[in-house]
């Protein structure tokens, strides 16, 4: 399958690292942690995150998840899935955790297979935001 300028943009966290970096310098709050405030999760949840990217919002949300927490990361980025989970797994918070590549239009998963499913800031990748909505509500 041919790469598209989305894909070959983030490829790798570079690019997302330079665009994160304004957020964190010019914002008056953090937007991961007033997100991690607002999440219900219990403990032995089992959460979906589409779009991972390399993790951050769980590294900066981390601290406010319950224990025994399983998480797992999707991307349409390889590159991504690794980071995160290598990240993650350098954090040592979040007990379990899987990652896989796919499209957010096509989960290779079971329907109700999640306690919660989380999608920050990647709607505007997706070429068909309506089945991918629709996917993440599955």
């Amino acid at each position: 399958m041919p790469e598209t300028p989305v894909a070959d943009q983030y490829r790798t966290s570079g690019n997302l690292r330079a665009r994160g970096g304004l957020h964190a310098r010019y914002a008056n709050r953090n937007w991961f942690d007033w997100v991690g405030a607002q999440l219900e999760l219990t403990p032995d949840s089992d959460v979906l995150d589409i779009g991972c990217g390399a993790g951050w919002f769980w590294l900066s949300a981390g601290n406010s998840c319950p224990s025994g927490l399983r998480l797992t990361l999707t991307d349409n980025s390889a590159g991504m899935v690794s980071e995160a989970i290598a990240n993650l797994e350098r954090d040592g918070r979040i007990p379990s955790l899987t990652g896989k590549a796919c499209d957010a239009a096509d989960l290779p998963f079971a329907d109700a297979s999640f306690d919660a499913t989380i999608a920050m800031h990647m709607l505007y990748h997706v070429k068909d935001a309506g089945r991918a909505l629709d996917e993440m509500a599955r």
